[in-house]
């Protein structure tokens, strides 16, 4: 998606103050985000006066500086996802699961526990872990395959996270199960 228009004309904006500076000798602090939020706050607070042309004005300046702002949250949120490299719920639950199979995790009285233990580890909230260990490989009712694909993209991910660390047992525990995933996807093939 391309930056909205009102983003560019900043940027040009602030090219075009850097070199006055520069050519003044003067340094430039001009944040492109930040005076498109300023102006945004700006306008929304302002009492509008001056007739239906002025207000129509700020209005559709309004609308693109809010279309700008929503683009800057959507990409930083975009780039935090990336940076934290954090698997969802249901992948953290996995890799538990296959910790516990491989018997390299001590079992603990009940999910539960075993839950609160991952959110001590991942922040992620407890009662969807616990839900998630209850059965990790659940899939619901899956008639056309949708949710066995997945669950086997899951899988593939939990995979590489341990082999990253370099666990054998588990790595061979999840290979078993995406096999059997694929034959259970085969059948739906042939239905």
């Amino acid at each position: 998606m391309d930056a909205p228009i009102v983003i560019k004309d900043y940027e040009l904006r602030k090219e075009r103050l850097e070199q006055q500076a520069k050519e003044e000798g003067r340094e430039l602090n001009y944040d492109v985000e930040e005076e498109i939020r300023k102006r945004y706050n700006e306008l929304r607070n302002k009492k509008i006066w001056g007739g239906p042309k002025r207000t129509n004005r700020f209005f559709k300046e309004i609308q693109l500086l809010e279309y700008a702002v929503e683009y800057l949250d959507n990409k930083k949120q975009q780039n935090t996802v990336k940076a934290t490299n954090q698997g969802t719920t249901k992948q953290v639950a996995l890799a538990f699961y296959y910790l516990r199979e491989a018997k390299r995790f001590p079992r603990s009285a009940s999910n539960t526990v075993d839950a609160k233990f991952i959110q001590f580890l991942s922040g992620r909230d407890y009662g969807e872990v616990r839900k998630r260990l209850g059965q990790p490989d659940k899939r619901g009712d899956d008639k056309s395959g949708r949710a066995t694909k997945a669950l086997i993209k899951d899988l593939e991910i939990v995979k590489e996270q341990l082999q990253e660390v370099g666990f054998i047992e588990g790595i061979n525990l999840v290979k078993e199960d995406i096999e059997k995933l694929k034959n259970d996807l085969k059948t739906f093939n042939e239905h």
